[in-house]
This record gives structure tokens, C-alpha cells and sequence, in this order.
């Protein structure tokens, strides 16, 4: 009873504390993609090519190109230059034993991390597993069967199951009954769907309705599974962890797509994308919006004098620097090289100046890497009508301002003409 008790809490509101406390510290690590999405990828990356030689599937250098970026020290630099030697001559055996030594120290670092990040308290981060149904004997059949080994958030109807797909932390996956009073499993689905917040999270109908046109219809709609009542536990919980662990890979791929390996920032090409969705709600809800441009100054000395190993220490501090000063909803990205881009929602000039002279003032003081670094900042707020492309050039001919006046310093781009 103390199980379900605590499986039911998110809808009892005198229970909450506790899984208040374990949101919070799972938002925490969310909120902080930079601190351990670095290991996160390559260890994944370590564990498809592991896959790939142990299918036989045929890997040769050029597979290695990946990892480059994450082995710039021993112990991995030594291991890759082994692995790479272990291809060339075919010893597959060998090279997969290599592999697993270059991933070693990765996933003890990741490890120390969680745990520094979580508090220290050896607490797992399970996947999320959200339960929907209005019968409290189906949810606590279901809970019971899956609290071990994934964090369980329940709903009771179909509202409920929205408003709790959008919170965090946001569920792996979720188990949805078709018939309930407020609003049926199909339409919650739908608009699980046409949501982009929550339109790659697995749905998975559980439900009585047992004929062939039912399950038809749920999977045509968007779910990834339909198991029918009365079910074999052995075969939901297989069924479960396929889906779980076919979202974690997706999400590893679609963290890959849009990150910028070196820093962990997001990139150019996620940027892009996000600014005009952004831009046009601006517009549409004629909300502020301001982008500053960076460009961290007389960075090309710093690879001349103290080589490109260093500067790309010099680039992730910074980049770390950034991300400890942006809001949640800012969008912090490595353009290219060593620009950087702040996109700032619900954000007039007044306030992006205030940004930028922290940001400016913040990096002036810190020590990167034992070096003293500054940076030109160039800052634009969104004019009428105004595009991506044209805000982005307004900031760039900033930073440029910026540079011809001594650099370390912030400017204001011109008004956009009319």
C-alpha cells in the first residue's frame, strides 16, 4: 500500500514532497545539458560501434572519425590509436575488448558526475513511465509491476494525462487506457501527436477493447503498441522496455543532430530551425525579442601560442560560462569557431544590453584555462517584419563595430530600415 501510495502521490497533493524532491533534481540535470551531454554522446557513440562489431558488420578508420573530438588525452587518445590499428588488420576480437576499455573511463566519469549532480545519494535516474487510466485497480496493477524499474506518474483521465505530458520531468513513455469519461484514449493520443512538445513521446494503448478494427485505429493514429486486457506481465514488460529503450536511442540520435560535439552548445543548423519558430511567435504575439552575436576576441592567437588543444578548453569554459547565464528558455549555440549566438525570448533592448554587459563583464573576470579572455558582442532586438537573416546580420555588423573600437566591448546594431 505504501507503494501505490507513493505511485498515486502526483494526483494526491498531500503526498507530493517527496516526488517533488526527485523532480527536482531530475530537472536539474535536464536544465544542464553542457555538464554531461559531452560523456553521454560519446559513451553512446562507443555503443554502437560495439554493436557494429559485434554484428560483423564491416567498421574500418573511417568509423573512428566521430570520436576524435572526445579522446584528446590518455587515456583514450592511446586507446584509439590502438583501436585503429586493431581494424586495419581485422582483429575484431581484440578491438571489441579495446572499445570497452575506451569507454571505461567515460562512463566513470558520467557516473561520478550523476552522482555529483543528484547529491551524492546514489539515486537512479529511471526512465518515466506515465499510466493513464480511470480505474485506480488498473493503475495500481500497472504500478506495481513497473516501480522498480522506471519512475511511475499517473493520471486519471485524459486532461490530466496532457497537462502532465508537458511537465517535467517528461515521461519515456506512456500507457494509455482507451475509455475514460473525461475524453477517450484515441483523442488524447491525437493530441499527444499534434503537440511538438510531446509528439516523439511513445504511447502505448492498454485497454479491454480486444477487436482487430480497435487496435487498427490506435496504431494508425500514432501509437507504438496495443496490448489487450487480460495481458501477460512477462510480455508488458518486455514490450515496455523495446519501446523505452528505442526512445533513449532516438533521443540520443536527436541530441547528437542538434548539439555542437566540442562545447555541448546547441548548433548552427538547431538554431536556425528554433529561431524561426521563435521569431514568428514573436511577431504573431508581438512579444520583444533580441539576439546578441559573440566572438571570442584574438581567439586565433590562443591556438598559435598555447595550440588547439587548449583552445578548445578555452572554448568549452566559455561556452560553460554562457550557459551558467542564460535563462531556461534562452537558446545559447556555438555558430562557428568561436562565435556564439544568444537567442532571447520576451526580451527587450534594455534587458539584452543588461545580458550582454554581464555575460561581457563575467568572461572579462574569469581565468579561462589560466588565460584572460574577452569577447565583442553585437546585439540586435527584432525589428517589424524583421527575418532571422536580417536580425543575424544586424548583430554580426555589431560585432564588427564592436571589434573596430577596441573589442571587449558591447554595441548596439542600427535600426533595421524600413
Amino acid at each position: 500500500m505504501d507503494t501505490i501510495l507513493g505511485v498515486l502521490a502526483l494526483d494526491c497533493p498531500a503526498d507530493y514532497n517527496q516526488l517533488q524532491v526527485l523532480g527536482t533534481k531530475v530537472s536539474s540535470i535536464l536544465q544542464h545539458p553542457t555538464v554531461l551531454g559531452e560523456l553521454e554522446e560519446f559513451v553512446f557513440l562507443i555503443d554502437q560501434l560495439k554493436a557494429k562489431l559485434e554484428r560483423g558488420d564491416y567498421v574500418d578508420s573511417a568509423d573512428l572519425i566521430s570520436l576524435r573530438p572526445y579522446c584528446r588525452q590518455d587515456p583514450e587518445e592511446h586507446l584509439l590509436r590502438k583501436l585503429r590499428e586493431l581494424l586495419g588488420r581485422f582483429d575484431m576480437e581484440v578491438a571489441i575488448r579495446c572499445v570497452d576499455k575506451l569507454g571505461q573511463p567515460s562512463r566513470l566519469r558520467l557516473r561520478a558526475r550523476e552522482d555529483g549532480l543528484i547529491g551524492g545519494d546514489d539515486m537512479e535516474i529511471k526512465p518515466v513511465v506515465l499510466i493513464v487510466d480511470d480505474a485506480p485497480s488498473n493503475i495500481q496493477l500497472l504500478a506495481g509491476l513497473l516501480n522498480s524499474s522506471y519512475q511511475i506518474k499517473v493520471a486519471n483521465g485524459g486532461l490530466r494525462c496532457l497537462e502532465l505530458a508537458e511537465a517535467e520531468p517528461s515521461p519515456d513513455l506512456i500507457l494509455l487506457d482507451i475509455q475514460m469519461p473525461d475524453m477517450d484514449g484515441y483523442e488524447v493520443c491525437q493530441r499527444l501527436k499534434q503537440s511538438d512538445n510531446t509528439k516523439d513521446i511513445p504511447v502505448i494503448f492498454v485497454t479491454g477493447k480486444d477487436q482487430v478494427e480497435e487496435e487498427e485505429l490506435g496504431l494508425s493514429i500514432g501509437a507504438v503498441d496495443y496490448i489487450t486486457k487480460p495481458y501477460s506481465p512477462a510480455i508488458v514488460e518486455a514490450r515496455i522496455a523495446t519501446h523505452i529503450t528505442l526512445k533513449q536511442q532516438s533521443d540520443a540520435l536527436r541530441n547528437l543532430a542538434m548539439r555542437d560535439q566540442l562545447t555541448g552548445l546547441y548548433n548552427r543548423h538547431f538554431l536556425i530551425n528554433v529561431a524561426e519558430k521563435r521569431i514568428s511567435q514573436a511577431h504573431r504575439h508581438r512579444q520583444p525579442l533580441c539576439l546578441i552575436m559573440i566572438d571570442v576576441d584574438h581567439f586565433k592567437a590562443v591556438n598559435d601560442q598555447h595550440g588547439h588543444s587548449v583552445g578548445d578548453d578555452v572554448l568549452r569554459e566559455v561556452a560553460r560560462i554562457f550557459v551558467e547565464q542564460s535563462r531556461n528558455e534562452d537558446v545559447v549555440a556555438r555558430f562557428g569557431g568561436e562565435e556564439f549566438v544568444f537567442l532571447l525570448d520576451a526580451c527587450d533592448l534594455e534587458a539584452g544590453v543588461n545580458k550582454a554587459e554581464k555575460v561581457r563583464q563575467i568572461l572579462e573576470d574569469t581565468r579561462v584555462q589560466g588565460l584572460a579572455i574577452t569577447a565583442s558582442f553585437g546585439l540586435a532586438q527584432l525589428a517589424h517584419g524583421e527575418d532571422f537573416l536580417g536580425l543575424l546580420n544586424r548583430a554580426d555588423e555589431a560585432v564588427y563595430e564592436a571589434k573596430s573600437k577596441g573589442r571587449n566591448r558591447v554595441e548596439v546594431a542600427e535600426e533595421a530600415p524600413v
